[in-house]
């Protein structure tokens, strides 16, 4: 029985050789990793490119009904004892990482508005005190 990591690099090597490759038994590891992650399923699509960068990321690129999708994740999850579990794990960090970037964003206009508002408040004050 082969290992994940071994299903995967077959995969990566068959799409460079064939023109049509029986990789489905990497079709559904990587299904179940893009579900677990939460970037959605590959269940129909054709993978049309894998790749692993230098940087340890994975690049799957796929097509379906005329639209081309690119998924990326840690290479890490191929060879993570559970990989469906180390996939949730990052979908949720990254979903995590998001909602920080959006707090961010939104504090700095909140501080804004905030420091507009005292603006106003004390030009009514000014206003009432000097009777207008």
């Amino acid at each position: 029985m082969k290992t994940n990591r071994e299903i995967f690099d077959d995969a990566m090597s068959d799409l460079g050789i064939y023109r049509y490759p029986n990789i489905e038994e990497a079709e559904n590891l990587l299904n179940s990793i893009t579900e677990a992650a939460g970037l959605g399923s590959i269940r129909g699509d054709t993978i049309e490119d894998i790749r692993e960068t230098p940087d340890g990321t994975v690049v799957l690129k796929t097509y379906a009904c005329g639209d081309y999708n690119t998924y990326e994740f840690p290479a890490s999850i191929i060879d993570a004892e559970d990989p469906a579990k180390a996939a949730k794990i990052f979908g949720l960090k990254k979903k995590a990482d998001d909602y920080v970037g959006y707090v961010n964003h939104y504090n700095k206009h909140l501080q804004y508005f905030e420091a507009k508002l005292a603006e106003i408040r004390a030009q009514i004050q000014m206003a009432e005190e000097q009777g207008v």
